[in-house]
């Protein structure tokens, strides 16, 4: 692929945790008790793994939990360095994960929607964007009420529509699209069809069929922190008998008219 052609070229991309060994014996309990510290052991969420994505392009990661989709998101949106390897991204970029931590339990929902509009640079943050957003998420009669005051499912429409409307040319998407109601996943897939339809590069994680039938061109299948195939969303059914695993159910065959997907 011409370098030109790329929005984010990923190289020899390897990510390691230190993480805590069990405790397997009494040398190991006295050496808590020493050092206040369980000896330590190496895990690899990724090794070594390569790919570039070109503008436009629809990406779905997918692969058995504990295979690194996580992980690799995490190190596209910088949140966390790679252990060895470079990443090289050509635009700008909104992550939509862990979106809910810049929530503010005891301010109004239009405050928050405020709040989110900042935290993704979106300007001008005015009275007309509010309403739009309390409009696109269904909470008008919430705008007052506290964020406290809603479920779960409700407070994360809030930064995940304010999102889609930042200038962003990537968005990085961690099955935010699971939460919600059939009426507000279905205004979700509306908006991130508008995305494609603009030129957007969208990678996201899911685990179910309909929506990699619909939004992906791509598919990149990770287990173990390998790539294990890499290919156009044509070629699914393939991959998914050619590479199973013991969590291939996670890839669920949702039905189309369920969520009315288009």
């Amino acid at each position: 692929m011409n370098h030109k052609e790329y929005i984010i070229r990923a190289e020899n991309l390897t990510k390691i945790y230190s993480i805590e060994s069990e405790r397997a014996d009494a040398f190991s309990a006295i050496k808590k008790f020493i050092t206040g510290a369980f000896p330590r052991k190496n895990l690899s969420a990724l090794k070594n793994i390569s790919f570039s994505i070109k503008k436009g392009e629809s990406v779905a990661i997918i692969g058995p939990n504990g295979s690194g989709k996580s992980t690799l998101l995490k190190i596209l949106a910088k949140i966390i360095e790679p252990t060895k390897g470079t990443v090289d991204i050509q635009g700008n970029l909104t992550p939509f994960f862990s979106i809910s931590s810049g929530l503010y339990e005891k301010l109004s929902v239009a405050d928050n929607i405020k709040i989110c509009a900042a935290l993704f640079d979106i300007s001008p943050i005015n009275h007309a964007f509010t309403e739009k957003i309390l409009k696109k998420t269904n909470l008008e009669k919430y705008r007052n009420a506290k964020l406290s005051e809603l479920s779960t499912g409700l407070k994360m429409r809030i930064p995940f529509i304010t999102g889609l409307h930042a200038n962003s040319d990537i968005l990085l998407i961690d099955e935010i699209i699971s939460v919600g109601d059939a009426e507000f996943r279905k205004k979700c897939f509306s908006l991130l069809k508008k995305m494609r339809e603009k030129g957007k590069t969208i990678i996201f994680i899911t685990h179910e069929m309909a929506i990699i039938e619909n939004f992906a061109d791509r598919i990149i299948k990770l287990e173990n922190g390998n790539i294990v195939c890499d290919e156009p969303v044509s070629e699914l059914k393939k991959i998914l008998k050619e590479t199973p695993t013991q969590n291939s159910a996670e890839i669920h065959a949702t039905s189309l008219n369920k969520y009315e997907l288009l």
